[in-house]
Parts: C-alpha cells; structure tokens; sequence
C-alpha cells in the first residue's frame, strides 16, 4: 500500500484506519424538545447589539479626544456604553440560563 506523508509525517493510513460504524438510528418528526435546544444557540441580536455598542463607544471616544462634534460624540459614547452593559447583562442571562 502506497503511504502519503502528510506534513507533520504522520502517515495517512494510520490517521484514516478508524472507520465510521453505518448506523440507521433516525428521530422522529416530534418537535417537542427543539425548545430545549435553544439555550445552547447565542442569541445573536446581543452580538450585533455588543458589536454596535463597540463601534458606537469607540466612534464616541474618538471624536471626543479630537474635539469634534464633543456634545453628540459624548452622547454616543454614553449610549454605546448603556448598549454594551445590556449585551453583557443580556449575554450573563442568557449563559446562566435565566
């Protein structure tokens, strides 16, 4: 048998020997527990809502230590901060299960 090294010299074959075991194990059509699936998924509207937080407190800063536009950079700094604390409060809900 032909052996192809791989880069860290490991040989093919011993990486690939363990085979799948072919199961024919299927669920049914009943949906009752996709519910409990959802605690494991993260909820991505605290991402997007962090992310924007993140761009509007690091857009705020700037434009407060340049001098520009001081009193609606200030105000976006503050909300970027108010955004930012609910995706973490949000976030520590979420992975505690509450």
């Amino acid at each position: 048998m032909h052996q192809v090294h791989l880069r860290l010299n490991f040989p093919v074959s011993l990486i690939h020997r363990p085979q799948l075991a072919v199961s024919n194990v299927r669920v049914g059509r009943y949906e009752g527990h996709a519910r409990d699936f959802k605690k494991y998924f993260r909820p991505m509207r605290l991402i997007g809502t962090a992310l924007a937080a993140f761009a509007a407190m690091f857009f705020g800063w700037l434009n407060v230590r340049r001098d520009r536009k001081v009193i609606l950079s200030f105000v976006l700094f503050v909300s970027g901060i108010c955004f930012w604390v609910y995706a973490i409060a949000g976030w520590i809900n979420w992975r505690l299960g509450m």
